[in-house]
């Protein structure tokens, strides 16, 4: 029935509009955003909250080659804690991915590891979902994308804001990854 198929179009483009309308960028000193030299650049992604490879660390892979690590609960013993910082610190960026839908706080261990790893690399910290609990966490990072929800399209367009895919500061960088009807191509 294409006039199913021409509504569910027409829903994911409205969606798609929405969440691409929706993130809050804060970059409080020596902006990076967007990212458009990545020629000699080494990426990691690093996801809390999640146990597997989120849209997020799928979409990052198309724009640049990026290692992902994860972190699945909200806490996790200092050593393994001090491992994953040595191998993120070996990046040029490091994306983090936090999945906050249903966390009040997190453990001051996961706070600390995040500081002690922007000492070290660029980090740009991605909320997916309510920010609004963990917020006063990550004051102190520089470098904050607030997408607001946690679903397939806030985790599509993140990625595309840090590589100046989705019109980062009114200008585009590069090709977006969408739907081919925001672009009329339909």
């Amino acid at each position: 029935d294409i006039s199913k198929f021409q509504s569910d179009i027409t829903l994911r483009e409205v969606a798609y509009r929405v969440f691409s309308a929706a993130p809050e960028i804060r970059e409080l000193s020596s902006p990076f955003l967007p990212i458009v030299t990545i020629l000699n650049k080494s990426f990691a992604s690093l996801t809390i909250g999640r146990s597997s490879e989120s849209t997020f660390q799928e979409v990052l892979e198309k724009y640049a080659p990026t290692i992902h690590f994860s972190i699945p609960g909200l806490t996790l013993d200092r050593d393994r804690l001090d491992n994953l910082r040595h191998r993120l610190s070996n990046f040029d960026y490091v994306f983090v991915g936090l999945f906050t839908n249903d966390l009040l706080a997190f453990d001051q261990s996961i706070i600390q590891f995040l500081t002690n790893l922007k000492a070290t690399t660029n980090v740009v910290v991605v909320f997916f979902g309510n920010e609004n609990t963990v917020i006063a966490d990550f004051e102190a990072f520089e470098h904050r994308i607030l997408m607001r929800e946690d679903c397939a399209f806030a985790q599509q367009i993140a990625p595309q804001l840090l590589f100046g895919a989705n019109g980062f500061g009114n200008s585009k960088q590069r090709l977006g990854y969408s739907l081919p009807e925001i672009h009329g191509m339909d």
